[in-house]
């Protein structure tokens, strides 16, 4: 795993832009990397990315022994848990939304989810990174989509909240957020959660 800071040790008022925009080009790079070695057959990688935006405490830490220059605090743990919730979304890119707020109109993002991860009582809106500011078109009929699915998924309409995830999927084929929403309706189905469920996912991400 590799752990990228910005805004420290000088400051840096777009950190969250410069950190939305690095990962973006990482997912593009990998693109490309990945055509290369499927030509010379040789499998493909993957990668996940989280960011979040926050106070945290940086500097040399450690022993007399050994001295690391690095960032330690809540905002770093809730980065790290949401990188590995990529896996569970089959998504490259997610952010809090304390980043997304950060990085403005640079980025194009939708709402994926309500989650409550390991270590924190409230619950965190994350959304995932889909491209930069002047894609917002090309991106604007998923997120339509998607969205209208969520609101009716959280509604506990869960014919309503599929029918829009399968047109989530015929904008793009193979979109992992809204594979794993239809799988969340059809179970929800014929085991409807209790009467206090709020749509909040938990996550056992470490």
């Amino acid at each position: 795993a590799v752990m990228a800071v910005w805004g420290a040790p000088l400051e840096q008022p777009d950190h969250a832009r410069r950190a939305a925009l690095a990962t973006l080009e990482m997912v593009h790079r990998l693109a490309q990397l990945n055509r290369g070695w499927e030509t010379r057959g040789w499998p493909r990688l993957e990668i996940g990315c989280g960011l979040n935006s926050g106070p945290m405490v940086f500097g040399n830490m450690g022993s007399e022994q050994h001295l690391a220059l690095t960032v330690m605090g809540d905002n770093v743990n809730l980065g790290s848990r949401l990188e590995g919730t990529n896996k569970t979304y089959r998504t490259n890119i997610i952010a809090s939304e304390s980043t997304v707020r950060a990085a403005g109109d640079a980025i194009v993002t939708r709402e994926l989810d309500l989650i409550r991860v390991k270590g924190r009582e409230e619950a965190v809106r994350m959304y995932e990174i889909l491209g930069t500011g002047d894609e917002r078109q090309r991106w604007e009929p998923l997120i339509r989509e998607f969205e209208l699915g969520l609101t009716h998924y959280r509604s506990r309409r869960w014919d309503d909240a599929s029918a829009c995830f399968e047109r989530a999927l015929e904008v793009k084929p193979g979109d992992g957020p809204a594979l794993l929403y239809l799988e969340r309706c059809a179970r929800f189905a014929t085991d409807p959660p209790p009467p206090t469920w709020t749509g909040v996912t938990v996550m056992e991400t470490k």
